[in-house]
């Protein structure tokens, strides 16, 4: 399977012109993984720190500072390359690192192997054979339509596949 060869973030701004981070992962120097971090504008109690102290700037430091030990690893290897996020962060959260870094890091990695394998992302990431179309889902925004939601938004699963 294709090695890691480079990894390199930037700093950009997303939809809401907040700052976040954009990881770059290259295999056997030519297959690119690309992949903007979310930076959460609603953040639960149990989720993941998005940013050190709320600073894309932070994650991308630490980043630069342990790159080094991403090279060489199987861009495939999920279970690798979280062992190596989590000897960089050890924290329950990634309070360390930032969530969104290592969202980041995770899914450029496995979309420069599936270039590499010149296979889907969503196949390489699923152990079935065969494939559904994804039930439509829809969004009730605000509690003001449903008082008795302690939420301000809820999914809807839009039908049943037969």
């Amino acid at each position: 399977m294709p090695k890691i060869t480079s990894i390199e973030g930037r700093i950009i701004y997303n939809s809401r012109g907040s700052k976040t981070v954009e990881v770059d992962i290259i295999s056997e120097n030519k297959f690119l993984g690309r992949v903007c971090a979310p930076s959460g504008a609603s953040v639960g109690k149990y989720e993941a720190v998005s940013f050190p102290n709320e600073k894309p700037e932070e994650s991308l430091r630490i980043l630069n500072e342990n790159s080094q030990k991403f090279i060489g690893l199987e861009s495939s290897d999920l279970k690798t390359v979280h062992e190596t996020l989590r000897s960089v962060d050890q924290s329950s959260n990634y309070s360390k690192m930032g969530g969104a870094l290592a969202f980041a890091v995770t899914i450029a990695s496995m979309e420069s192997a599936s270039k590499s394998s010149d296979m889907p992302l969503f196949q390489m990431l699923s152990s079935e054979s065969s494939f559904k179309f994804p039930f439509p889902l829809g969004n009730i925004l605000g509690k003001k339509r449903i008082p008795i939601l302690l939420m301000d938004e809820v999914m809807k699963e839009g039908g049943h596949q037969n």
